[in-house]
């Protein structure tokens, strides 16, 4: 870079003195010449005014000795030297302009409006800048109060995009003790309140168990601190169904669970779906769960610690309560809520996304006597690849006239699912010297009901035929009998 701009610097410096050389011409007479309009005085030494144009001569200034001829030459090649140094300086002054941080001199208020950018995810370099700036002690207290509600704001927002860049800028603001209890308090909150849902089968059969869908999204916190990291401290959020009510009225049922999530910024998306009892009319209601939520600091890394109730949790960093409404309709006991569709044209699309496997294996599993014992255990897997339709089958294998079933399996239209199955008995004791089976997919519309969403399914049977039941290497003898 340096031998560059020498390079530029000797360029201008040639080009300027070959254009003032150029410029001012060598001298090619010694007359006395009017300084205004260049006439030769020889003949007029003692002239007190120019003949030619009136201008008095008694000034010394007035006249020039010797008058002076330009070199188009030299004024060309001068010209040339100069042009190009100046584009090699306009070039390099680019360069500079273009790499050069420009957020190093914008002001605050500049900075965080960059920063308050909708829809967006990727860091910004005013993000960066401000959390320089903050790191190297050069925000004020009020800048500093300033931003953080800004993020805190935007971290409430459950419509507005979350840039983890912010949750980078408020824990390095608490490292520094920038904070308040109730603005930490706050943050802590707000990583977890947005970022959990339940949801519920809107329709459902009277007497059948209702499929509750609880998921979580990506937390919305610092990915710089709190990312997959092995070691260190880690978030945990907990949640705790404390409460439920249909149509105002308290209700008695099992409580699902208390929810651990570890709070991270990459996690999330995590769905399942617990089934409960509850006992309700036919016709609509209305059901509302209060639960609670807590978001702790563990120093276990990423080992979940175990807490019976929300209130044996000690000193959590934020504890809330939610109270989540849902509707739901339920309909007598012989009205269908999920349909079957028999639809032969896509038959072929189903059969050639299938994939279903078998392996006997042997396990070994707790006895409840606090001893163990083996087990032979058929695992199973049918694998669905993107089928058309929505899928629900129940899973049998059959091999001669001999017809178990195994399990059952669900799938999307359009999504790539692996369900697998399962039962915990001697293969050998169902399917005796069978080294294959065919499995078979019949409709069924049970998995289906154990979804919030899936109303109607394909109606017909697949069956796959010659499935193996071992590997190869572990293949028993004889063979199938012809």
């Amino acid at each position: 870079m340096s031998l560059i701009v020498l390079g530029i610097a000797l360029s201008l410096l040639t080009g300027i003195w070959l254009l003032v050389a150029g410029v001012r011409g060598r001298k090619i007479s010694d007359h006395p010449f009017c300084r205004r309009c260049k006439y030769d005085l020889v003949m007029h030494g003692k002239a007190s005014v120019c003949p030619e144009c009136g201008r008095g001569l008694a000034d010394h200034r007035a006249v020039r000795h010797g008058i002076r001829c330009k070199r188009p030459r030299v004024i060309a090649f001068g010209s040339l030297f100069l042009l190009v140094g100046l584009g090699g300086w306009g070039v390099a002054g680019w360069a500079s302009a273009v790499t050069y941080d420009w957020n190093r001199i914008k002001p605050v208020s500049w900075l965080k409006r960059e920063a308050i950018v909708p829809s967006t995810t990727i860091p910004t370099p005013a993000h960066q800048e401000l959390l320089r700036r903050l790191m190297l002690g050069r925000l004020s207290e009020q800048q500093v109060d300033d931003l953080v509600q800004t993020g805190l704001s935007i971290q409430g927002d459950p419509n507005a995009t979350w840039n983890d860049e912010w949750g980078d800028f408020i824990e390095e603001a608490i490292e520094r003790g920038k904070l308040t209890d109730e603005q930490e308090e706050t943050y802590y909150r707000q990583t977890l309140e947005f970022s959990f849902d339940i949801t519920c089968r809107p329709k459902v059969r009277a007497g059948e168990p209702i499929p509750f869908r609880i998921s979580t999204i990506p937390f919305r916190l610092s990915f710089r601190r709190w990312d997959l990291a092995p070691n260190g401290p880690v978030l945990f959020g907990f949640s705790e169904w404390q409460d439920l009510s249909i149509n105002g009225k308290t209700v008695e049922c099992r409580k699902p669970w208390i929810g651990r999530h570890r709070v991270s910024p990459v996690v999330g998306g995590s769905r399942w779906t617990p089934m409960v009892e509850l006992a309700m009319d036919e016709g609509a209601h209305e059901i509302r769960i209060v639960c609670d939520f807590a978001v702790i600091l563990s120093t276990c890394g990423a080992d979940r610690p175990e807490y019976s109730h929300i209130e044996d949790i000690p000193s959590p960093l934020a504890r809330w309560t939610r109270v989540l409404s849902l509707d739901i309709e339920v309909v007598p006991a012989d009205v269908p809520v999920v349909m079957c569709v028999p639809d032969e044209s896509v038959r072929d699309e189903i059969v050639a996304g299938i994939i279903a496997e078998c392996v006997d294996e042997k396990v070994v599993l707790p006895n409840g006597f606090g001893g163990e014992q083996t087990m032979a255990v058929l695992q199973g897997t049918v694998v669905f690849l993107s089928p058309p339709v929505d899928l629900s089958f129940a899973v049998f294998g059959r091999h001669g006239k001999t017809e178990k079933r195994l399990g059952s399996a669900m799938a999307r239209a359009g999504r790539d699912t692996n369900c697998p199955f399962d039962y915990r008995t001697d293969p050998r004791e169902v399917f005796p010297d069978a080294r294959t089976i065919d499995i078979v997919l019949r409709t069924d519309v049970g998995p289906a009901e154990r979804t919030i969403d899936i109303t109607e399914v394909w109606d017909g049977e697949i069956v796959i035929e010659d499935v193996p039941l071992y590997a190869e290497e572990d293949e028993p003898g004889p063979p199938d009998a012809p």
